[in-house]
Parts: C-alpha cells; structure tokens; sequence
C-alpha cells in the first residue's frame, strides 16, 4: 500500500473520531438543542449504521455520507422535500 494511501486512511474523520472515542469516551461531541452526545454513543451510532449498510448493499448502493438530523424537510402533505436534502447536503459527496 502506498504511504500517502496509508497515511489519509490514518488521519479520515471515521478513525479520528474512533480514536477520539476511545480516548475521551465521556465527553461530549455533539450538542443539538437539549441533546448531548458523547463521543463513545456517537461512534456507535455510526458504527451501526455503517454495519447496516454493509450488511444490507452493494458496495457501489452505499451512501458515500451520512448525515444525522433531527427531522427531515416535508412539504404540507408530509412528503420529504428531497430537493432542499440535496440543497444542504450535496456538497458532502464532492469533499
């Protein structure tokens, strides 16, 4: 495997926030409103979902992110208005 190759996987936000979670297991990471997150329920909460998706779907059906909200967008009928999603959230599949 090439160093630099070795050396991005070394450094992505999945294994730092791993790291981090290992090390700092207690505190907080992410706060929403009210809610407090703690490293450690953070990382597992992206470890179930990357375990899901594994299990489930084909490497080339995997999201490339994932982002966590606390609601979705809908229109007055209660349809998901995908393309305000896509508005927010799509430059996260260039980065």
């Amino acid at each position: 495997m090439d160093q630099a190759v070795a050396r991005a996987r070394q450094h992505s936000v999945g294994n730092l926030l791993h790291r981090t979670a290992r090390r700092y297991p207690d505190k907080v990471a992410v706060v929403s409103g009210q809610r407090r997150v703690t490293f450690a329920e953070f990382d597992a909460a992206v470890n179930d979902v990357s375990a899901h998706v594994r299990e489930r779907l084909a490497g080339y059906k995997r999201p490339k992110y994932v982002v966590f909200a606390d609601s979705l967008p809908k229109n007055p009928s209660g349809k998901i208005l995908k393309r305000e999603l896509r508005a927010r959230h799509g430059g996260l599949a260039e980065s």
